[in-house]
Formats: C-alpha cells, structure tokens, sequence
C-alpha cells in the first residue's frame, strides 16, 4: 500500500515535469501549425515533443486513422482558426468548426498542448457516442422485442 501510495505522488510530482518537456511555442497559432505539419507528416516524435509521452494512449490499439487525418488535413485547408479564452486556447477546424478536444495552454514557457485536459474532453466524446449509439439501437430493440411477444397475455 505505501509502495502505492509513493508511486502515485512520484507520478504526481513527475507529471508537471513532463508537461514542461513539450514544445512551447510563442504564440497558440504556431503550436496548432505544428501539430497540423507533424499530423500531414506522420511524424510520432514530432508528435510526442507537441503532446508529451502519453500521448499514444488515446489511440485506438491499430493506431492512428489514416481517414480520420485525412479529414483533419482536407478540414485545416478548408478553414482553421484558434479561439482564445484568457490562457487557454482552442483549434476550430473545418467548415462545421470542429474542435480539438486538447487545448493549448498558456505557461511561463509559452503555449504548449495541455493532454491532461484533453484526456476529459477526449472521454467525455466517447461518453458521447456510446450514448448517441445505445439512443439509436433502442427502436430497433423495441421493434425487435415486439416480435418475441405473444398476441394474448399469459394470464397464467
């Protein structure tokens, strides 16, 4: 338990450590330029200097979806831009604004991708969908049970 317990302070401590290892850049705009270069480029350590260590745990297990960054290069041609809250920012993509779930984050250094936040927009899409998805199943589900049901009660 106190291995545990010094593992997870470790882990805590470390943790800010790692966020300052990342790239700082001056300005939000050449951090989102950045990330949209190593995406088109496929390049992992560009990526992993952008967004820190961790940031392959949000994939799926097969990896990257060469689609998805597909639309995300075709969507950042047909529009981006970086909306600003304080210091905090946000990469708006595409004609239907579509968001990156981790913002970029204003420190002493500069601005740099901030995954633990996006760690809780990530899940929390996820959450989304898998909702949306069990809303839509349910008439089908009920549709299906009609089926199964007899024509009287059983008054048994």
């Amino acid at each position: 338990m106190k291995k545990q317990l010094r593992m997870a302070l470790l882990a805590l401590a470390v943790s800010p450590l790692m966020a300052l290892a990342q790239q700082q850049f001056s300005t939000p705009e050449l951090a989102a330029n950045a990330l949209a270069e190593a995406l088109g480029q496929n390049n992992d350590s560009a990526l992993t200097a952008l967004l820190g260590d961790s940031w392959q745990q949000f994939l799926p297990p097969e990896g990257i979806d060469p689609d998805a960054v597909a639309r995300f290069q075709r969507d950042w041609k047909i529009s981006h831009r970086i909306v600003q809250q304080a210091d905090t920012a946000w990469l708006d993509v595409g004609s239907e604004a579509w968001r990156l779930p981790v913002p970029m984050v204003k420190s002493s250094e500069g601005w740099h991708f901030d995954m633990a936040a996006g760690e809780d927009e990530i899940l929390t899409r996820a959450i989304g969908r898998n909702e949306l998805a069990a809303i839509q199943a349910m008439p089908c589900l009920r549709r299906r049970a009609a089926g199964f049901l007899p024509a009287e009660p059983y008054l048994g």
